[in-house]
């Protein structure tokens, strides 16, 4: 294989990786969001849904978005289920360890 079909290949390859990459943490916010939404401002089906005793799971909420929802959503709380929680400060900032720099999310544990 000569130089000029390596370097074509790998150009190809870091163009599908950051593709690969966008998408993910594309698709990481819009998760985030469909949550947020669904947190906030809940469809008439999910209400019906809530009704009749289902539980969601939400995953990977920022604490501060969980306490108005608290706050905000009191008749629904039984509904709620958070997992994965990203601890944040009073700003809505994801607080970091100090040792790794990694945003402090509970275990669940």
């Amino acid at each position: 294989m000569n130089t000029r079909n390596v370097f074509g290949l790998v150009v190809m390859g870091v163009q599908l990786a950051v593709g690969f990459c966008t998408a993910t943490w594309a698709s990481e916010d819009a998760d985030y969001q469909w949550q947020k939404q669904m947190l906030f401002d809940p469809s008439s089906q999910q209400l019906q849904v809530e009704h009749r005793g289902q539980v969601f799971i939400y995953d990977g909420i920022k604490s501060v978005d969980i306490e108005l929802a608290m706050d905000s959503s009191y008749d629904r709380i039984e509904n709620m289920m958070f997992i994965n929680t990203v601890w944040t400060n009073s700003e809505g900032e994801p607080l970091t360890d100090p040792v790794t720099g990694e945003p402090l999310v509970d275990d669940d544990c």
